[in-house]
């Protein structure tokens, strides 16, 4: 039990505390879709890209900058982002 106390120890030290997100949140197309919309954003797959309309602008990307554009709502809010970031 002690050595596996210094192993949770020694990780903490080294990359800091667990990410925790609130209860219901999932790192899922729909949750994504949903929680945009409350800003504004709509997005939806379109041929193996995702189209993002944003302010009445319309462009093809990928699901990393989907999950980009949700960490920098998130992180507006104080909350915790999906990506981890160095």
């Amino acid at each position: 039990m002690l050595a596996e106390q210094l192993l949770v120890a020694e990780f903490i030290a080294q990359k800091g505390q667990p990410r925790r997100f609130e209860c219901g949140v999932r790192c899922t197309p729909d949750w994504a879709r949903d929680y945009l919309a409350q800003y504004g954003i709509h997005i939806s797959l379109q041929a193996n890209k995702w189209r993002i309309v944003r302010n009445g602008q319309r462009r093809l990307t990928t699901w990393q900058q989907v999950l980009k554009i949700v960490d920098e709502m998130r992180i507006a809010e104080g909350k915790q982002p999906f990506q981890v970031r160095q």
